[in-house]
């Protein structure tokens, strides 16, 4: 969640061994949908 480009200027001024970024599980996804909507009531 958030701008990618951001994230890179921070770790640009970083030294990287290894980095992992998986996708989120289906439950994450509905469980953020539903967290959201619910915000917007």
């Amino acid at each position: 969640k958030g701008d990618i480009q951001q994230l890179l200027t921070i770790l640009a001024g970083e030294k990287i061994r290894d980095i992992t970024i998986t996708e989120p599980s289906l439950e994450e996804i509905f469980m953020h949908y539903y967290e959201t909507k619910e915000g917007r009531k």
